[in-house]
C-alpha cells in the first residue's frame, strides 16, 4: 500500500516579500495513518543570517495551525518506508530519524549560513533544501520525478496578499 504524502507552503507576507526578500517556508507533511492533516513534519528551520537546522516535527496538525498555508499532494509512498511515531506532545520536534524517509532526510545538507542574507537570490533557504531533498528521494525510487512538478507548481504560492 501507498500513502499519499504532501508539500506545505507557507506563503510570505507581501510587504516582507517586498522589503527583504522573504520565501514562503516549505515543509514536508508525512500524514499518520487514516489522517490527511496530522503527522509528522520534515523541513528545515532557520535563518539565511544563521544557517538552518533540519527538524522532525511530530504530532503537527493542519487543521490547527494559524498560520495561513497550502498542502499540495506530492507523491504517494509506500508504506513500508513510513513508520508512525506518537508525539508526547503537539510539534514535538525530533533531530532522530525514525523511518526510511526521514534518514534519507539527514543525509541532504542543510543550508549554511548566506554570504548576503539580505539578498534572496544569494545562498540557500528550505526551499532549495526541499528541491534537493525530493530530487534525492526520486533519485533513490521513494518517489516519481512527478513530484517535481508540485514543487514548481509551489513557486507560484510564494507571497499571500
Amino acid at each position: 500500500m501507498s500513502r499519499q504524502i504532501y508539500l506545505l507552503v507557507f506563503p510570505a507576507a507581501a510587504n516582507a516579500s517586498r522589503v527583504n526578500g522573504t520565501r514562503a517556508h516549505w515543509a514536508i507533511l508525512i500524514p499518520q495513518a487514516g489522517s490527511e492533516t496530522k503527522g509528522t513534519v520534515i523541513h528545515v528551520v532557520g535563518t539565511p543570517f544563521t544557517g538552518y537546522g533540519l527538524e522532525f516535527k511530530r504530532g503537527y496538525d493542519c487543521s490547527v495551525t494559524r498560520r495561513a498555508y497550502h498542502k499540495m499532494p506530492l507523491a504517494l509512498v509506500r508504506e513500508e518506508h513510513i513508520q508512525d511515531v506518537s508525539a508526547t506532545h503537539p510539534n514535538e520536534v525530533d533531530v532522530t530519524p525514525r523511518d526510511a524517509l526521514e534518514t534519507e532526510a539527514k543525509k541532504i545538507d542543510p543550508p549554511t549560513a548566506s554570504p548576503e542574507p539580505l539578498n534572496p537570490r544569494v545562498g540557500k533557504r528550505c526551499q532549495d533544501w526541499t528541491l534537493e531533498y525530493i530530487q534525492w528521494l526520486i533519485s533513490r525510487g521513494y518517489l516519481t520525478s512527478e513530484a517535481l512538478a508540485v514543487l514548481d507548481a509551489a513557486k507560484a504560492l510564494e507571497t499571500r496578499a
